[in-house]
């Protein structure tokens, strides 16, 4: 693999920490992405996180934020990675260079371009998110309607908006289009990405979606969607959680216990002792594989977890419940896990589902997690 594609993590980490109910003596595994997500673990103040990923660029874009939230102040690091305006990127790289293990050295010595225009905007997907600002927006809707989309309004007056403003014939046409299969599987991610999808009709899909997440959900606390419009954040304070100031002591204190692994899945999974993790961060890996494979990696993940461990993953169009045969050894809530995908920033999912190892005496908690649920409301 020869590129990053995800230079940012596009799942709700808040709903993620709720649904995982971090522990101090917690042992994680993480698909490690663009990073933010497991840093928001880290946060959570786990014994240890283990960041996975097959790919090797995304493992040194995580090392390279690393050593910027361990080595910068905290404006230094809103500079460097391009939440904030800075034209002394390259300059601000040097210092972090000795520091790097010489394969992300040697990668991002040849990345000039991209660390001068911001690493959280190097991935192929928010190039993607670019074509759509810069190309696509300007043809449906005014600066002018961008801004009141993402001002604060009641639920009522949001949904009111998105009727008779915002959901415009020139919207519906061009979403299908720019968000179809082919524009999304070629310019977003990779073709392959779609290899067990049946459905033609993702722009559709994804359409239907993004009207609940422009008219249910509030858009102006929405970073994710304030992303996507403005190509950045107005206000990191209100940003994912590592980004914001009130965290960045803890991570800098906390990095010493996530570790960086370079492997397939079900690799480590078969590598790794029994009884080892506590919890799962299992981005959206089983959109990706065949049911004989989604089915031997639930095998490995029930061998390698603890008795209560508990594990969270996403769906975008690949309904993925708990096979027949594995009844017995997880549980879930679908009312939970309802609630949890209703009150996500990241509405383009079809899902969250979050699962528990069952064991006498423990189980996922259905009116404590509600309660956590709303929370955020």
């Amino acid at each position: 693999m020869d590129t990053i594609y995800y230079a940012q993590c596009w799942e709700d980490a808040d709903i993620l920490i709720k649904a995982l109910s971090i522990e101090p003596n917690d042992n994680i595994l993480s698909i490690a992405s663009g990073g933010d997500n497991t840093f928001a673990l880290l946060l959570q103040n786990p014994a240890k996180i283990i960041a996975i990923d097959k790919n090797p660029l995304q493992l040194h874009l995580v090392e390279l934020k690393m050593m910027a939230i361990s080595h910068f102040q905290y404006t230094e690091f809103l500079n460097f990675l391009g939440v904030s305006c800075c034209n002394t990127r390259w300059h601000l790289y040097q210092r972090l260079r000795p520091f790097l293990k010489e394969e992300s050295r040697i990668y991002w010595d040849q990345q000039k371009k991209a660390i001068e225009k911001g690493i959280i905007h190097c991935g192929k997907f928010e190039k993607y998110f670019a074509i759509f600002r810069r190309f696509i927006i300007p043809l449906i809707h005014s600066h002018k309607n961008i801004s009141q989309l993402l001002q604060e309004k009641t639920l009522p007056q949001q949904r009111q908006f998105y009727q008779q403003i915002w959901a415009n014939r020139r919207w519906k046409w061009l979403f299908r289009v720019f968000f179809g299969k082919f524009l999304l599987g070629n310019l977003g991610r990779r073709p392959s990405y779609f290899r067990y999808v049946e459905s033609n009709n993702i722009g559709e899909i994804l359409l239907q979606r993004s009207k609940k997440g422009l008219s249910q959900i509030s858009t102006s606390k929405n970073y994710f969607l304030q992303y996507i419009l403005k190509g950045n954040y107005d206000d990191p304070q209100k940003s994912h959680p590592y980004l914001q100031k009130t965290n960045f002591l803890k991570l800098k204190q906390n990095l010493h216990r996530l570790e960086l692994c370079q492997a397939d899945l079900l690799e480590y999974l078969q590598n790794l002792p029994s009884y080892t993790i506590s919890k799962y961060n299992l981005s959206d890996v089983f959109e990706y594989m065949s049911m004989e494979n989604y089915e031997t990696i639930i095998t490995q993940l029930l061998r390698t977890s603890t008795k209560d461990a508990r594990m969270a993953f996403w769906t975008l169009f690949i309904p993925r419940e708990i096979p027949l045969s594995y009844k017995l050894s997880y549980q879930t809530n679908s009312l939970v896990n309802r609630s949890l995908t209703r009150h996500a920033k990241t509405f383009f999912y079809r899902d969250f589902q979050i699962w528990q190892r069952k064991t006498i005496g423990i189980g996922i908690d259905t009116k404590q997690d509600l309660l956590h649920i709303s929370e955020m409301r």
